[in-house]
């Protein structure tokens, strides 16, 4: 029968437990020095050693020859207390054990001597799980145990145990092993099992782990088996369903970029392909943080941990936005890392954040009416086109061509439909850009109220008014699904409602070819860049 590798390579011994020196050391001075208490905590995230590091002080505080504290594995008493029928060593789970009655069974058992050794070792695991009846009725014992019991009282959840029963045991906080100790484990691991693993490949397998040496044993376990022993980064990929480091570089660079058409398209082609929504935000929050670090030093560091070329490619992407725009970034992606977890809809959770870095970018081509110098309210009031724009050239970090306004220049030569001469033509004009001006105040106080919710408006098609309908056409599924979320629709409403329009929202779907000449024309209407789909 197949051994698990966290269950092949748990530790025998005091030496063999990784990260963990504090408790290891006060343990071993313990048992050296005959001090040992009679109830103990075992505290902390799990896979971080807690009952293996009971198992060892089990058998420690037992053993007729230990070395320098730690069991020796040899003796008769040691042989017997590893077999898995001893009954000097016993395991509790509280979670499936925590009724009173069941403690009750374990008061009358502790009378009872070791058969083995010195001591007889309770082992309770998730003692959080533990009833109110139960924890009563365990106190008494607790805290006057009969000479030859040792209790050890494990949990992930300390804060969930009674105060009566803290103040009656000895605590020790197990911390999570760091990168570089997982490294080196799973090195000698995979070095003892005969598997061969990439270095980037363990590398990606401890972060995975998160500091738990169950969980990145456990990684490594499925990576095994899918790769027949021959672990590489991409077999962690498609185990983990993350993605490679070029695709979480495009990823940034298009949200950084301003391209929310392009950042939608690449992250549904990622999901679609199979990959976890939660890891592909953690990562594109790590890749920003990596970019910072980058841009600030400006040079390849030791404190991201990626190979050289990914480095060198990373940096020159950094360089196109400033140190202040990726920090402002980098804080709101970090900021749902929690949220997108426990999300109804975690993509449209993540568009919608993307959504608000991209609106803030220098190279945003549609949002016109709101940055550099040009006049939002002249829009709004005449429905006039700007024609004073700078092209921005598409440069190697795969910005693409758009327009911005020149930060230098005020916005002029504007065609005021109010200045025309003809009477007649001005009233003509002026009902066929109604819904136009409308959706130019609209768009101002969206910007004022809710930047995610404007990004997702300037990118409408076209807007028309039908009576008391306000029809709204758009040509991308997943701004549509926002717009129609009712929380968005009904502040769109609301909006509305303030600037004094009480019209029937209606929002369409529109094919592409449509949408391409519509969106040009209310993009000539509104003088601004309306995204168009290619």
């Amino acid at each position: 029968m197949y051994l698990a590798l966290y269950r092949k390579f748990r530790p025998t011994n005091f030496e063999q437990v990784v990260g963990q020196e504090h408790i290891i050391k006060t343990l071993k001075n313990q048992i050296i020095n005959g001090q040992v208490g009679h109830a103990y905590l075992f505290c902390g995230s799990r896979g971080t050693g807690k009952t293996s590091v009971a198992k060892i002080f089990a058998k420690a505080v037992n053993c007729t020859n230990n070395k320098d504290g730690s069991p020796c594995g040899a003796c008769e008493v040691c042989k017997n207390l590893e077999q898995a029928n001893n009954i000097d060593i016993i395991e509790i789970d509280a979670a499936s054990n925590n009724r009173v009655d069941e403690i009750r069974d374990l008061k009358e058992l502790v009378k009872y001597p070791p058969i083995y050794g010195k001591y007889k070792v309770y082992i309770i695991d998730e003692v959080h799980m533990l009833t109110d009846s139960a924890f009563n009725a365990l106190l008494k014992t607790l805290e006057e145990p009969p000479a030859h019991i040792i209790f050890i009282l494990a949990t992930t959840e300390p804060q969930k145990l009674p105060a009566t029963i803290l103040s009656r045991v000895l605590r020790f906080d197990f911390k999570l092993i760091s990168q570089d100790k997982l490294f080196g484990l799973l090195s000698d691991i995979f070095k003892k099992s005969g598997i061969k693993a990439e270095q980037q490949a363990i590398k990606m397998i401890v972060k995975a782990g998160g500091g738990s040496v169950r969980d990145s044993l456990s990684i490594a376990d499925m990576c095994a088996s899918y790769s027949n022993n021959n672990i590489t980064a991409n077999d962690v990929l498609e185990i983990l369903g993350t993605s490679g480091q070029e695709v979480l570089l495009s990823l940034a660079n298009l949200c950084l970029s301003g391209d929310i058409h392009g950042f939608v398209e690449l992250l549904d082609k990622q999901v679609k392909s199979g990959k976890n929504i939660v890891n592909l935000a953690q990562e594109i929050s790590k890749t920003l943080r990596d970019m910072l670090v980058l841009k600030t030093t400006n040079a390849v560091s030791e404190t991201v941990d990626l190979p050289v070329e990914n480095q060198e490619q990373m940096l020159k992407v950094a360089k196109n936005f400033s140190t202040a725009f990726i920090g402002q970034a980098f804080e709101k992606f970090s900021s749902i890392e929690l949220d997108i977890k426990y999300a109804f809809d975690p993509q449209l959770l993540l568009e919608t954040i993307a959504v608000a870095v991209a609106i803030e970018s220098p190279y945003f081509k549609d949002d016109g009416i709101a940055k550099k110098n040009i006049s939002v309210e002249k829009i709004a009031e005449t429905g006039s086109k700007t024609e004073n724009m700078t092209e921005v050239k598409k440069d190697q970090t795969g910005i693409q061509n758009g327009y911005v306004y020149d930060d230098n220049q005020q916005a002029q030569n504007t065609t005021s439909v109010g200045g025309l001469k003809d009477a007649q033509q001005e009233e003509k004009a002026s009902k066929e850009t109604t819904a136009t001006k409308i959706w130019g105040q609209v768009l101002i106080e969206l910007h004022k109220q809710n930047p995610v919710l404007h990004a997702c408006c300037v990118q409408v098609t076209d807007v028309e008014k039908q009576g008391d309908n306000f029809l709204i056409e758009i040509d991308s599924d997943s701004i549509l699904e926002i717009l129609k979320n009712n929380e968005n629709y009904q502040e769109l409403v609301a909006c509305f409602n303030k600037l004094g329009y009480n019209n029937h929202i209606e929002i369409t779907k529109v094919d592409a070819k449509q949408a391409k000449d519509k969106a040009r024309l209310l993009s000539e209407q509104l003088g601004v860049s309306v995204n168009i789909k290619k």
